[in-house]
């Protein structure tokens, strides 16, 4: 079953009114979150997004001088 792609409308607001150490520590959060999830699941990452990316007519006859492959 594919998941959607998450809409940048659901993620909540980034306050306006934070200093610059709370962006900071939030954007290290952040990271340090991605390091691990890419750490853990960067295999399976690439290849489900190998699989949305590609689709049947990527591997189509490029013989058809009608429908270049461009």
């Amino acid at each position: 079953m594919s998941m959607p792609r998450p809409s940048r409308d659901r993620f909540p607001i980034v306050p306006v009114d934070w200093s610059a150490e709370q962006a900071l520590a939030a954007f290290e959060l952040l990271n340090d979150l991605l390091e691990r999830i890419w750490a853990r699941y960067a295999l399976d990452i690439q290849a489900l997004i190998q699989q949305q990316q590609c689709s049947d007519s990527d591997f189509s006859d490029d013989s058809d001088s009608d429908h270049p492959p461009f």
